[in-house]
């Protein structure tokens, strides 16, 4: 594995004609050192050379692979450039590009178009159209995350009681709604609605984290066997925050699978829940969670996947 490395770093720093690859690309990550080591809980204060060098070269790599997926479609293996623990940060990745570039001009347009187009390649959800802030963008697996759970069409859609003013819902009220919705055209299943109606009560009076446990859901197949509920694909390329339940259809935004989906969405939800213990302003929710636990909680056989594919609402592999 560390040939194959330093064989794609010679192969990325040979167009550009570097002599030396610690002047020029080591150097200029050693003196940003110190604003990304508070990143890591195990930095070793007095080897920021080693850190230089391991960032050096590891991001070389992932330029290298980016690279590559653009000319040929693949790389050595998506499912390590998208790990948590391979991210390597933006700013990191700035410098490298600056140091190989004459001018290091629209340095972050470089990039966001290779972020863009291995996300649009490995991304299970639709991504959103609307462009992002990319220097708020943390890495590679950040932007991912934050092209899914931004991609929102905006709806007017509120709880609501006779004389009480509308409030607008979550993503996580509306999913909870709709499996209510549901979950009364069962017989049988009435009695417990009350116990479910009481989760949405207390949605932010109680820790998000012990939300996201999976509560009984009917399937896809008992909603539409014993109350004819229909699936539909979300209109408008929606998104995973447009989940919606009316005239007994339930609309989910298309989900497309292959061999590395499981990776990517472990991944992906692993961030999700790092970035909302650790935020402290706020600001991260647990959209995606929420989204799989949903679905994990209707998908009990595989003909609950057979019936989301015949409505599209689940699509084939993209690639062999």
């Amino acid at each position: 594995m560390q040939q194959n490395k330093l064989t794609a770093v010679k192969r990325v720093i040979k167009p550009y004609q570097i002599p030396d690859l610690e002047d020029q690309v080591a150097e200029r990550i050693k003196n940003i050192i110190p604003v990304v080591s508070p990143c890591y809980d195990s930095f070793p204060e007095t080897d920021a050379d080693a850190f230089a060098w391991l960032f050096a070269i590891d991001g070389l790599l992932l330029l290298d692979q980016l690279r590559v997926y653009l000319d040929k479609g693949f790389a050595i293996d998506e499912k390590d450039l998208i790990m948590l623990e391979n991210q390597i940060p933006m700013i990191v990745l700035k410098e490298i590009e600056k140091a190989l570039s004459a001018n290091g001009e629209h340095v972050e347009e470089l990039w966001e178009s290779k972020f863009r187009y291995f996300a649009e390649a490995n991304s299970p959800f639709l991504l959103s159209k609307e462009t992002m802030e990319f220097d708020r963008v943390n890495h590679l697996l950040d932007y991912m995350y934050k092209s899914i759970v931004n991609n929102e069409v905006s709806r007017d859609v509120a709880f609501s009681k006779p004389g009480s003013i509308p409030v607008e819902k979550s993503a996580a009220e509306e999913l909870l709604e709709a499996v209510i919705k549901a979950a009364g055209l069962i017989p049988g299943v009435k009695p417990f609605l009350g116990i479910i109606e009481s989760i949405i009560k207390i949605l932010y009076e109680t820790d998000k984290e012990k939300m996201i446990q999976e509560i009984r859901v009917p399937s896809v197949s008992e909603l539409g066997d014993v109350a004819g509920v229909k699936f539909a694909l979300s209109t408008c390329e929606e998104g995973i925050r447009n989940i919606s339940f009316a005239n007994g259809t339930c609309c989910l935004p298309v989900i497309t699978l292959n061999y590395d989906s499981e990776v990517i969405l472990r991944n992906l939800m692993a961030y999700e829940k790092l970035m909302a213990k650790n935020s402290l302003m706020g600001g991260f929710g647990l959209e995606l969670t929420e989204y799989v636990d949903f679905m994990c909680g209707i998908i009990d056989t595989a003909n609950d996947v057979k019936v989301l594919r015949e409505y599209k609402a689940i699509c084939e592999m993209r690639r062999s």
